[in-house]
């Protein structure tokens, strides 16, 4: 059976054996999530420092872990999602 056989399957309660897939999926999404943030963060380290500019700080902590500044990192990124990469901008600066 497949999450999304039916027309009802918003309201189907997931079985068992759909419950113990989710977890590992969600894992496997998240590390891939988090190793496309570190990704983008290298690429935008190398681009400063091939312009001669230092390197980003990116708020001296570890963004993985430290959830105050990864919480103003994640509304820096909606930020420039919505095209306003000030606080990007500054974030990285920190």
């Amino acid at each position: 059976m497949s999450l999304f056989d039916g027309a009802d399957d918003a309201s189907t309660p997931l079985t068992a054996e759909e419950r113990e897939g989710l977890i590992p999926a969600y894992i496997a999404l998240r590390r891939e999530l988090n190793e496309a943030e570190q990704n983008a963060r290298l690429a935008a380290d190398m681009l400063v420092a091939s312009l001669g500019q230092p390197r980003f700080t990116w708020g001296r902590v570890n963004l993985v872990e430290a959830r105050a500044t990864r919480d103003a990192y994640i509304a820096a990124l909606r930020a420039a999602d919505e095209h306003d990469i000030g606080p990007l901008v500054i974030l990285a600066r920190s």
